[in-house]
């Protein structure tokens, strides 16, 4: 066995000369500083007395590996968080997932199967780039690691659909076979990512428009154009690149600095901005003053700037009509008008239970400001804020109902309907949900609606669930007072903000409150909403009176924004009240230099507005504005029911339209339809009221037996109509907008634009 040792020996000696040919990252002084005090606060968080918690991921401990070679951070801690890590991985040969890795410490068995490539895009680029630095004591777990996640991810079946996983897989595939010097394993992924260009030249990009996983896209193929051993396979990564940079650019809405469209496997409900947001950042697509250079070797080589022909779309003429398919089912296509304030989009299927479908919509600017969306929901989770475990992954997320949907648009209108029941035994009532921002001002056919609509600039975050972990707001002598309760111990509850800030400028964070404790926190990011440093805390009690409590802070180099965040923390159980919250820069002095924001919560006064089907809701920001007008509604008797528009505290910047079509659990089926028209470029009163009297002359019908739902609109553009047989989950008939043929992949105002050239 001597001879195999030996050969095992040379072979990895090999791959270390090998990885030392790939570019290597040096950060400054100033960054690599800032990486070490990051890794050593994460190692304080992962370890307890040098035992790893439970809850902790192996994603972050291969991170804090990385981040810390990277950083000469301590190698006694790089070793044991290394050591940790191969703990986690399956080494049961008569395992299903033998080699695979489990994604939280403290699990007994592999749930989500995807962890094993969530570590190795990681820990391939450890080898590759920082071999000649590993000590024994971390080589070994490494080494082993790297071995066994041959098995774990050549074993990984992932469908071609599943674009971040696959092209993530196909990442690790050719990093491992360069770490190992397998060039079947650098083969296999070179395979997978030409039968992915392939794919989606033909059927689109299957989890679209995601804000995250567009993200997680951009990193694989960057990944791969950056390291890949080979001229081919880094073309083939560039034309990967070239269709996603592209496709975001096509669908970007610029006045709210987001991705504009519906939206597979989107996270943030409200504002629909994920991972990709920080990207386009470093790419220069909007004003971010600062520095964006990657603060971490992965960001270093996970990311490319758009090429040319990707980005020319951001400049392209507005408005634009795009129509793109999204898969190989019938229904898997999307519309979307994009206009110079205005995005309005629809989809004619679900993807998943996160997906923003089949209503998404932009009004005016904002990125903070909610965007306008449809779902079905079974939990009472209008918001999105609510995050129970899924049931496969064990992540926790907030998820809504699967409905049958359709819908067909034409430019600025929208016809959609959905039908679907309880799903899932986390579900209590079932309802149709429209989201809408507070901010607007809104008309019930041609009357104003006196809605309350005043919201704080602070945002509750972690926001409350009503139970264990509550927010008020009530009036005492004359002044409002903000009472936070949480008695959970696990949840956490707080308000926060962000605010611009200038590098080396002092800030102070106050607070005037009576009560328990609580932590006030002041983290600065830079221009790539990174995190500078370590998060900087200070922990107050308040007494039986009111008293004031002042946390300043220097902003450091790089950073243009702060968070200020008052919050129980996960771990502890408080109960204060809040008389003042204010943020404040000061001058060289210490006095106050400028005031940037202020207490300004007001007891909320709850409404409820009924609307009945064939009413038009109007909802106007800037000079946009758009017509809701809910078509039927129907409960799990088939019974007609009214519409309510809600006003449930504003926490979340927000209104709701809601249709309730049980108020319990059931099996049976609740059914929704509206037409949704928009117009922009109003410029004043008038051009609205003309808007309005315009959308109010268009004559919409709709019949309903229980089973065939047939529903229509004429307008002066023409007519929509779509009939479905919801009990058999098909459209019958889909008129009135030109569909995306099979033969075509994607169109702009007609004419065809690929998602990428043939690919050989």
């Amino acid at each position: 066995m001597r001879w195999l040792t030996v050969l095992c020996s040379l072979l990895w000696g090999l791959a270390v000369s090998v990885a030392q040919a790939a570019p290597l990252w040096a950060p400054s002084a100033d960054v690599s500083g800032a990486l070490q005090s990051s890794v050593d606060a994460r190692w304080q968080r992962y370890f307890a007395g040098g035992t790893l918690k439970n809850g902790t991921t192996s994603r972050e401990l291969i991170a804090l590996a990385l981040d810390g070679l990277a950083s000469h951070y301590d190698d006694a801690r790089i070793a044991q968080s290394l050591t940790a890590l191969a703990s986690m991985q399956d080494r049961d040969p008569a395992s299903r997932s033998y080699g695979n890795m489990l994604w939280y410490a403290g699990d007994t068995q592999i749930t989500d199967r995807n962890g094993i490539e969530f570590v190795m895009r990681h820990a391939t680029l450890l080898w590759l780039l920082y071999a000649d630095r590993l000590t024994p004591a971390q080589r070994a777990p490494l080494q082993a690691m790297l071995e066994l996640a041959r098995t774990g991810i050549t074993r990984h079946s992932v469908n071609i659909s599943y674009t971040n996983i696959y092209l993530m897989k196909a990442w690790n595939l050719v990093a491992l076979g360069r770490c190992l010097q397998d060039t079947a394993l650098i083969a296999q992924g070179k395979t997978m990512l030409r039968d992915w260009l392939r794919y989606t030249a033909r059927v689109g990009i299957t989890e679209y428009l995601s804000p995250t996983y567009y993200g997680v896209d951009l990193d694989n193929l960057a990944l791969l154009r950056n390291l890949a051993p080979d001229q081919d396979t880094r073309a083939l990564a560039q034309a990967g690149l070239d269709a996603v940079w592209s496709d975001i650019a096509l669908h970007w809405y610029a006045p709210a600095a987001r991705l504009g469209g519906t939206h597979s496997r989107d996270y943030n409900r409200l504002f629909n901005v994920g991972d990709i947001n920080a990207l386009v950042a470093r790419a220069g697509w909007f004003d971010s003053a600062g520095n964006t250079a990657p603060k971490t070797p992965y960001n270093a080589y996970a990311f490319a700037m758009p090429s040319a022909n990707a980005v020319k779309w951001l400049s392209a003429p507005l408005p634009r009509f795009i129509e793109s398919r999204w898969g190989e089912g019938p229904q898997q296509r999307l519309s979307h008008y994009l206009g110079k304030n205005l995005s309005i989009a629809s989809a004619q299927a679900n993807y998943y239970n996160m997906d923003t479908a089949p209503l998404a919509i932009s009004l005016g600017s904002g990125q903070d400001v909610p965007v306008i969306s449809y779902l079905m929901e079974g939990r009472r989770d209008y918001y999105g804020t609510q995050r129970i475990v899924e049931p496969g992954s064990g992540h926790l997320k907030s998820l809504h109902l699967r409905p049958f949907l359709a819908s067909v648009q034409r430019e600025r209108e929208v016809l959609f309907a959905a039908s679907g029941s309880n799903d899932s035994n986390f579900n209590s009532a079932l309802e149709s949900v429209l989201i809408l921002p507070a901010d607007a001002s809104f008309w019930l056919d041609d009357q104003r609606l006196d809605l309350f609509t005043q919201t704080s600039q602070w945002r509750f975050e972690p926001a409350p669930d009503g139970q264990a972990t509550q927010i008020s707001i009530h009036r005492e002598q004359a002044q409002n007072i903000l009472r936070l309760r949480d008695q959970d111990g696990s949840k956490g509850l707080g308000v926060s903000r962000n605010f611009p800030v200038k590098a080396g400028e002092r800030y102070r964070f106050s607070a005037r409150l009576r009560g328990g404790e609580i932590a006030l926190y002041l983290n600065f990011y830079d221009a790539a909403h990174q995190l500078i440093g370590s998060e900087h805390i200070e922990r107050i009690k308040g007494g039986a009176d009111f008293s004031t409590h002042d946390f300043e802070q220097r902003a450091p180099n790089g950073a243009v924004s702060v968070r200020a965040w008052l919050y129980s923390t996960i771990a502890g159980q408080t109960e204060i009240e809040l008389a003042a919250l204010d943020f404040v820069a000061l001058d060289a002095q210490g006095g106050v230099a400028r005031t940037l924001g202020r207490f300004d919560f007001a007891p909320f006064v709850a409404q409820s507005i009924s609307i009945a089907a064939g009413q038009t809701l109007f909802v106007q920001r800037e000079d946009v504005a758009l017509a809701l007008r809910p078509l039927g509604a129907w409960d799990t008797r088939n019974q007609a029911v009214n519409l309510q528009l809600i006003n449930d505290g504003l926490a979340n910047q927000a209104v709701r339209l809601t249709a309730t079509h049980s108020t319990t659990p059931s099996t049976a089926r609740g059914t929704f339809a509206m037409w949704v028209s928009a117009a922009e470029a109003l410029h004043d009163a008038r051009d609205f009221a003309r808007f309005r009297a315009a959308t109010l002359a268009t004559r919409s019908q709709i019949a309903f037996d229980g089973k065939i739902l047939d529903l229509s609109s004429a307008s002066a553009h023409g007519k929509l109509h779509l009939q479905l047989d919801t009990a058999r989950n098909l459209v019958l008939q889909s008129e009135g907008a030109a569909s995306i043929t099979d033969q075509s992949v994607r169109r702009v105002n007609g004419v065809e634009a690929s998602f990428v050239p043939d690919i050989p």
